[in-house]
């Protein structure tokens, strides 16, 4: 099974040319920066510009998270929520919060994707909470996934910003995911967030993790999408 994975395109999705594969991952950060705050404008956004590009794309089917800039996926209360799941009902895209999926391609072969969008707290964003409460969350993750699926990276991988003028090299993802990341054991970790982190697989335990950020800490287009066969 061939899979695609991106992140972070904060908006920009002229820049990014997706090859045909079976499944896209997307790890959240989906909506431009100008609209973030304003919630009637981004599902505007997401319905006119996000969902028909998706339809467009030569992938069986798309699974995506939220991401700490994705605002308007967090306010449950806000009455165009519900009309957002409508979206869901043809079965191209999945949206996930805390929430296993197995996808089936069309051969038969099958991927099972847990997403969760949640982060360390870092300035005032959507779905950040202290580590504390991220070990309670991250313990819903099942064991022996084939993708998990998150916006942060897990702490001591993959989580040391590599462009110049931006925090110091210390390790800055989320100490909770990496605990979980080792219990539970997921075949690959497939994250953004952290936009210029090393985009080779790093490792830890026995799981394959991969940041798939398109865009640099500039908000620049400067990486092309992960594919890999599963």
């Amino acid at each position: 099974m061939k899979i695609c994975a991106i992140s972070d395109m904060h908006g920009n999705l002229q820049d990014i040319d997706i090859p045909e594969a079976d499944l896209l991952v997307i790890a959240g950060d989906l909506i431009p920066l100008s609209i973030q705050s304003y919630l009637k404008q981004s599902y505007k956004w997401f319905k006119q510009k996000f969902l028909p590009w998706l339809q467009s794309l030569p992938v069986e089917q798309v699974v995506f998270i939220a991401g700490n800039h994705d605002k308007f996926l967090e306010n449950k209360s806000n009455p165009d929520f519900k009309d957002f799941l409508d979206l869901f009902s043809d079965g191209k895209y999945i949206y996930l919060e805390d929430k296993l999926y197995t996808f089936t391609n069309k051969k038969g072969e099958t991927c099972t994707i847990y997403g969760t969008p949640y982060s360390d707290i870092f300035g005032y964003w959507s779905f950040m909470e202290s580590e504390q409460t991220l070990t309670k969350i991250f313990s819903k993750i099942p064991e022996n996934v084939d993708i998990l699926l998150t916006h942060t990276a897990p702490y001591g991988v993959s989580d040391i910003i590599l462009q110049e003028g931006f925090y110091s090299g210390q390790h800055i993802g989320s100490t909770a995911l990496a605990d979980a990341v080792k219990e539970k054991k997921p075949k690959y970790v497939i994250h953004g967030h952290l936009h210029s982190t090393n985009h080779e697989p790093e490792t830890l335990g026995d799981t394959t993790v991969y940041n798939v950020s398109v865009k640099d800490e500039s908000y620049k287009v400067v990486y092309k999408p992960l594919v890999f066969d599963l």
